[in-house]
């Protein structure tokens, strides 16, 4: 679902830097969508780009003389019943405004703290009854309905504190869903009001720390209104699915859907959907028995299901009869809580109320072994074989056509290399946001696996699969954007890699060892990680948990400004929670503000001593 954010105000002081701005929350509210952030008054030029408008939280009162309220009131009227609205404090004031409703400074004052507030029976998208608490920080408010409003929620203090308008496809809340407790507390310490008392501020913070609050309920509620489930999946794509699969080529009709999920050990499952059954179930949601993947489920346990995600439909380069799409998994409605793909989105809403945006690149080692793994060897050769001519262009067909298919698809690929061992090899595209790059990573092994079959040939990511050559990573670049500028370079400092970028790496190294059991998940990866000594071979596996520029051997290298590759990785990892770690991790650096992990040391241990391997714990010097 495409979304705008109306950003019509800032959090205080520097409360923004620390949290994120409004807009960075509503995304971590609403989930994985397509957002566009309209700041400082800017309106979209149409909104017929736009599935819903959402209008954030302003210091600003709609009763100012500011001449981007008047604009933005001509545009709320422009666009009701056409594109459906969302108002957020500010914004729930606003909708009322412009459509006949009143709203005032509030003769009882500020509203601070966390109220519970009333739901009433109505709309189908809350999904009870009782009472919701939520944390609000108001001075003005809604004292008269426009003609057509129906109240959702309500107490005392605020008779209006939420309003479904049917006929304008509209739905506002006059209380914060967005706000995360942290910021809340931060907020309320901050605000600075003449008519805010101490003991107001006292009552506003020991409710917080009181009563729990219900934003992420309410974020599920209003994406149902948007025509969305809790997996952040939107009906409108869901429709589309079908339209969508025989768009893609009018020529050459798709014939068979694909639908993908990935377990927690990482294995692709599927089903094979014809193309005219998409008629009869237009969105391709389909049930499966969990028990039967790689989830902690039996066989007594209830089906989950498949949802399409639309957006990442593609059709099979090399089997252009059949198109793939991804899917989260549900369970009862709401997302699965063992699926990795959501586990990941999950920490990138987190990142997202940061204002932080991750971009990851992934590169994947592989081997072509003939398809005889009984009599498999690697072709021999001169040794140090990276980058090899020979060798890489015996292989070319197959390369070739992995570029060919990645082209295809869009993923602008831009090298490919013979590595280390003979007959490895890895090509490179082009970085993205993590949630594509996990799906762009799953989707190349199935890939290159296919492809090397119609070759005679079988491609393998094992970690370790010859003693005596190196093994198999998956090495991943990270960079943390917001707004659009990369937060993790700074020309300045040692290697060009900012404070944030620091905190970051010192965060992945602080949790190294914990990590390998995502990164390295089977045994066999620790044959990687610990080769034994070979004269012939070296290995490219990380040793040493600490960062440096061009050094290979450490857990982390920083190639260039702006971004650090985290080498611990291998082939057997699954992308969706690896790059969910990483995430983890990298904001628990940046949380914790740690920088302990010193300057960047490049040189490679001293010959003959025994350096810490990437799976101890790094002294707490």
């Amino acid at each position: 679902m495409r979304i705008a954010i109306l950003n019509v105000g800032a959090p205080p002081n520097d409360l923004a830097q620390r949290h994120g701005g409004y807009d960075a929350m509503v995304q971590s509210l609403l989930g994985q969508h397509d957002y566009v952030v309209f700041r400082e008054g800017a309106l979209p030029d149409s909104a017929d780009r736009f599935d819903a408008v959402v209008i954030t939280g302003s210091p600003a009162g709609v009763n100012d003389s500011h001449g981007w309220i008047a604009e933005l009131v001509d545009f709320i009227r422009q666009i009701a019943g056409k594109t459906k609205l969302v108002g957020l404090c500010f914004g729930h004031q606003l909708i009322a405004h412009a459509f006949g409703g009143t709203v005032v400074k509030a003769p009882q004052g500020w509203g601070l703290g966390v109220h519970r507030f009333a739901l009433h029976a109505g709309p189908e998208w809350v999904s009870r009854g009782g009472e919701i608490a939520l944390a609000v920080a108001h001075q003005d408010q809604v004292i008269e309905i426009p003609d057509g409003a129906k109240i959702v929620a309500s107490n005392a203090f605020t008779p209006f504190a939420a309003l479904h308008y049917p006929a304008l496809q509209a739905i506002t809340f006059q209380s914060h869903p967005e706000f995360t407790d942290a910021f809340a507390y931060d907020l309320f310490g901050a605000l600075d009001a003449p008519d805010i008392g101490e003991a107001l501020r006292t009552e506003a913070f020991a409710a917080l720390n009181d009563i729990p609050t219900d934003g992420p309920e309410v974020g599920a509620w209003i994406n149902r209104f948007l025509g969305e489930d809790s997996s952040g999946v939107s009906a409108a794509s869901r429709s589309s699915l079908a339209d969508q699969v025989s768009a893609l080529d009018a020529a050459q009709p798709v014939r068979f859907v694909l639908l993908s999920f990935t377990d927690l050990l990482g294995c692709p499952r599927a089903k094979l959907v014809p193309a005219t059954a998409l008629a009869n179930a237009p969105d391709g949601t389909t049930r499966f028995a969990g028990a039967g993947a790689w989830f902690d489920l039996a066989p007594s346990d209830s089906d989950l299901c498949m949802v399409p995600d639309a957006a990442s439909l593609v059709r099979l380069p090399w089997c252009p009869d059949v198109a793939w799409v991804t899917c989260s998994v549900e369970e009862g409605g709401y997302p699965f809580a063992q699926s990795p793909r959501d586990i990941l989105q999950a920490q990138i809403a987190k990142a997202a109320a940061r204002g932080l945006t991750f971009k990851m690149g992934i590169e994947c080692e592989f081997f072509l072994l003939p398809q005889d793994m009984e009599n498999a060897s690697l072709r021999s050769g001169r040794l140090k074989p990276s980058y090899d001519q020979n060798a890489l262009m015996g292989r070319f067909d197959v390369i070739a056509e992995l570029c060919d298919s990645l082209e295809a698809l869009g993923w602008g690929p831009y090298q490919a290399d013979h590595e280390g061992a003979w007959d490895q090899f890895e090509i490179n595209w082009t970085y993205s946001d993590a949630l594509k790059s996990a799906d762009q990573a799953v989707f190349f092994k199935y890939m290159a696996k296919s492809i090397a079959e119609r070759h005679g040939l079988r491609a393998s990511f094992m970690p370790k699969p010859f003693a005596d050559a190196p093994g198999n990573g998956m090495h991943v670049h990270v960079s943390a954007w917001r707004d659009g500028q990369n937060m993790c370079l700074d020309e300045a400092e040692p290697l060009g890699l900012s404070a944030l970028g620091r905190q970051m790496i010192d965060g992945l190294l602080h949790s190294a060892d914990a990590l390998t059991a995502i990164c390295n998940p089977v045994v066999n990866s620790y044959k990687r990680l610990n080769p034994a000594q070979a004269r012939e071979h070296i290995t490219w596996a990380p040793s040493v948990i600490g960062w440096g520029g061009d050094d290979r051997k450490k857990l982390i290298r920083v190639p260039e400004p702006g971004r650090f590759e985290f080498r611990l990785p291998d082939g057997a990892a699954n992308p969706y929670l690896l790059l969910a770690a990483i995430i983890a991790t990298s904001l628990d650096g940046i949380d914790q503000a740690r920088i302990s992990c010193g300057s960047p040391r490049t040189p490679s241990p001293t010959p003959g001593t025994r350096p810490r391997r990437a799976w101890q714990s790094h002294p707490s010097s």
